[in-house]
């Protein structure tokens, strides 16, 4: 018996010891390299680098493409987080009843969410194509754009931009479905029963007893949406390529393009130390303030 305890002790012990140095590697070692290669010139082909301090965090303040790509990754990331919000917590709450149809339905909705991002690039860049693409054949069938019409999804910029989001939009509906659904079966039944005994309609009664009991979930939605939509990258490299004219450039994808294109790495580091601290502040402040108005039954 204690040889056994002893070998399930050490067993644990590897086990965390393992775990510990694969975040240790994977985690915090690169973020620690990248602080440092941000007070550099470090690029790829340089066989010398120097220690430049902090010429690369002053040169992000007169960048017009960083300021453009900072303002492009927050505009898209306020919109998809709202709006994949509501319509996830409307679609829970027409999917909140037993039944195999019900079932059925929230597993359809839920696959954007664990198809690859990739794949979903691509099968909107296929169905979003001015030609042969999907969205503009539907549009002509029915009569909203002449039988030689096109309308170019991907290549104005305002279009472009609308269907970026949209895209991401689509993706994200069936997470916070699922979160709210979870959160939803969390809601007395006797409160609503209450409700309903002192005269309050649906509305009032999803106003005043179900969704203050839904912010736990409304916490996780908003500050997981918001970390997934300020590393936006995938979508944009497929779909658009930052097109037309970097109009959907988002700064994740500019980071990687000053690092692996233009061969900044040093810069390209302190864009991301800043992006990183931007989300860890955003995400932090968002989620402690969510939290102080969840309430607890």
């Amino acid at each position: 018996m204690r040889a056994k305890r002893r070998f399930q002790f050490d067993y644990i012990s590897i086990t965390v010891t393992i775990g510990v140095l694969l975040y240790l590697a994977v985690l915090i070692f690169p973020l620690l390299l990248s602080f440092y290669f941000s007070f550099t010139n470090f690029n790829l082909l340089n066989a010398t680098n120097s220690f430049v301090g902090g010429e690369n965090y002053i040169s992000m303040l007169s960048d017009d493409t960083f300021r453009s790509t900072l303002w492009f990754t927050l505009k898209t990331s306020f919109i998809v987080t709202l709006l994949a919000n509501v319509l996830g917590l409307a679609v829970a709450m027409a999917l909140n009843h037993r039944g195999p149809i019900y079932t059925t339905m929230r597993t359809v909705f839920f696959v954007p969410q664990v198809l690859s991002a990739v794949v979903i690039g691509f099968i909107w860049s296929g169905m979003l194509n001015s030609q042969r693409g999907l969205v503009n054949t539907l549009l002509r069938q029915i009569g909203l754009i002449g039988v030689g019409g096109n309308i170019s999804w991907l290549g104005t910029p305002t279009l472009a931009t609308l269907s970026v989001i949209g895209v991401c939009i689509w993706q994200m509906i069936g997470f916070c479905t699922v979160v709210y659904l979870a959160a939803l079966q969390g809601v007395p039944q006797d409160l609503k029963d209450a409700a309903n005994v002192d005269g309050a309609n649906r509305w009032q009664t999803f106003r005043n007893v179900t969704f203050p009991l839904l912010s736990p979930g409304v916490t996780v939605n908003v500050v997981m949406l918001l970390i997934m939509m300020f590393k936006l990258y995938d979508i944009i490299q497929v779909m658009t390529a930052a097109g037309p004219a970097g109009t959907t450039e988002s700064l994740a994808f500019y980071v990687t393009r000053m690092a692996f294109t233009v061969n900044r790495v040093g810069y390209a580091s302190a864009m991301a130390v800043v992006l990183f601290i931007f989300i860890a502040i955003i995400s932090a402040g968002l989620g402690a303030f969510l939290r102080s108005r969840e309430v607890e039954y």
